[in-house]
């Protein structure tokens, strides 16, 4: 069970720089005790909720591996001197939040070459749909790997407030020039006009909550 931690929050106007060498400070600290996968997002294009944040994600093979993480780096001075400047009235983020989600196994091979650019779509689950749900994203992932997409995954919000049980789709590109050439071409397609069609309509297993666009920071 793969498990993904994400932190983040709203850049203050001039601060990106400082979040930017605090990602790279923070990310030698929790490789240290287990993360991996260690990666700062920011939006390319998204609502204006999002679109001033910066968000750093990394990965746990496991629950226990996540648990062993949070014990250890609660006791690291280092990690408690991050989080008062985070805390701190001039930190240069804004309403910081943590989150914690788990991936729904959907039989895919996922590869370490990662995507610069990251989809990101957020919906929320029917009753009893899951199996549905699962078979509609493999539906969508397969047709957008064979244009050349990676890494498609499926995440459920485990810890997020109102945002938990709320499902997560991921999809890495190499480019924003190969996400719009698989974009033209979808639109071409009567298949993906099928899955569309399905998921806007009163049979779909999830009812979508929001679309954003991500660039992987170089570091």
């Amino acid at each position: 069970m793969t498990v993904v931690h994400a932190f983040s929050g709203q850049v203050k106007p001039g601060r990106h720089e400082e979040v930017i060498e605090l990602h790279r400070h923070a990310a030698k600290v929790v490789e240290r005790h287990g993360a991996t996968e260690i990666r700062l997002l920011g939006p390319a294009v998204s609502g204006a909720e999002t679109y001033s944040s910066m968000t750093t994600v990394m990965q746990f093979p496991t629950m226990e591996a996540f648990g062993t993480f949070l014990d250890e780096a609660l006791a690291d001075d280092e990690v408690q001197r991050l989080q008062k400047e985070l805390r701190a009235a001039d930190a240069p983020l804004l309403a910081p939040s943590a989150t914690l989600a788990v991936e729904i196994p959907l039989g895919r091979k996922a590869t370490k070459e990662r995507g610069r650019v990251l989809q990101v779509f957020v919906s929320r689950l029917a009753p009893g749909r899951m199996t549905a749900a699962c078979e509609l994203s493999n539906r969508a992932f397969d047709m957008m790997e064979g244009l050349g997409a990676r890494n498609c995954r499926s995440w459920s919000q485990m810890y997020a407030g109102i945002q938990t049980n709320l499902l997560i789709g991921t999809i890495e590109w190499e480019s924003m020039r190969a996400l719009g050439r698989a974009t033209d071409t979808l639109d071409t397609r009567a298949e993906f006009r099928s899955v569309m069609e399905l998921v806007m309509s009163s049979d779909s297993p999830v009812t979508p909550v929001s679309a954003d666009l991500y660039l992987d920071i170089a570091v």
